[in-house]
């Protein structure tokens, strides 16, 4: 586990930066004999020097899963070839069932660590792998699910033989538009935490959840109706004590499969964060909510982020052209 508050550092001064590793250049031996672990322990704050202190933090423990991965960790830096990070990427989509999109984020922070190795003259250029997942085709903007869809999945996970606790994180979603991430934080001791780590906290007496330290940096109150009240108690207002992501992201797969009826496209985009851009566009489009309000609700920084997980529904939208045809009055027929 690396030391999260020396990756929280940023280098003031990128010109006269010189690798702690060394004093001068290394030589070939040297380089040889250089571990990508003790390699990215000593130079993590630098490879995502640009990035926001989460993403680094991200970046630190998408590393820590490489380092895992076949013991990468105790191989030298310039030992490793195309196939070795090609057959982590394997390992992540068939035994972890990430998405494409989850492999490609794998797949920028470990090019990042490689890219920074060879400006620092820690590794060779033509030792550094060069790889790539897979292009992710744009679909425009995500979907949001149907009532349908939240019928069936809610059905679904209701019954699951084995982890019905699904149900209530899939609840608390629609509900609130709390990520998962957000969800699965409540009821953590902060104590036990890394100093950046998003935890929740239950509110009763006022019906809300008190976010720290969320994905953007910021705290924010999330405000409880009765449906994610009931979710919350259902869950003993600790769902950290229900979570693991075998058992989350294996309900979730079983009862999406049933739902889109095996269409690997359609699964593609179905996961649990379209809860929030359900959340979003059903405030604005069925119930008026300013988007400036649904902003704060979903904890973004920009507004502009918030109109992206905003989809039109037509039938809200004919609906309201009627009531305002309804309300307008030209004195009889012409």
């Amino acid at each position: 586990m690396f030391d999260l508050e020396a990756i929280n550092k940023t280098n003031q001064d990128q010109n006269i930066f010189v690798s702690p590793l060394w004093e001068s250049k290394p030589s070939r031996e040297q380089k040889d004999m250089l571990t990508i672990k003790k390699y990215v322990e000593e130079n993590a704050q630098y490879c995502w020097s640009e990035s926001s202190t989460r993403h680094r933090i991200d970046s630190v423990r998408k590393m820590e899963v490489f380092f895992e991965f076949e013991d990468y960790g105790s191989k030298a830096l310039s030992s490793f070839r195309p196939s070795h990070i090609q057959r982590f990427f394997n390992h992540l989509k068939a035994e972890k069932n990430l998405s494409d999109s989850t492999v490609n984020r794998y797949a920028a922070a470990i090019s990042s660590a490689f890219k920074f190795a060879v400006l620092e003259g820690l590794l060779d250029t033509e030792d550094r792998p060069l790889f790539q997942w897979k292009k992710i085709k744009s679909q425009g903007r995500p979907r949001y699910f149907s009532d349908a869809e939240i019928a069936a999945i809610d059905e679904g996970l209701r019954n699951h033989r084995l982890h019905s606790y699904v149900v209530h994180y899939f609840r608390l979603g629609l509900c609130t538009g709390m990520r998962k991430g957000e969800i699965k934080s409540i009821g953590l001791d902060p104590k036990t935490l890394n100093e950046h780590d998003t935890y929740g906290t239950v509110d009763r007496a006022n019906n809300r959840i008190n976010l720290f330290n969320t994905k953007n940096g910021s705290d924010r109150s999330v405000a409880l109706n009765k449906p994610a009240l009931d979710a919350l108690e259902a869950l003993n207002d600790r769902p950290c004590d229900f979570y693991s992501d075998h058992t989350f992201y294996t309900t979730w797969r079983e009862v999406a499969d049933v739902v889109c009826n095996g269409d690997e496209a359609k699964l593609e985009h179905f996961v649990f964060h379209i809860t929030r851009h359900t959340c979003a566009t059903r405030l604005i489009n069925l119930y008026n909510f300013p988007t400036l309000k649904v902003k704060n609700i979903l904890g973004h920084l920009s507004i502009s982020t918030t109109e992206r997980y905003v989809h039109q529904d037509d039938a809200a939208t004919d609906d309201s052209m009627a009531l305002y045809g309804e309300g307008l009055n030209f004195g009889g027929a012409a």
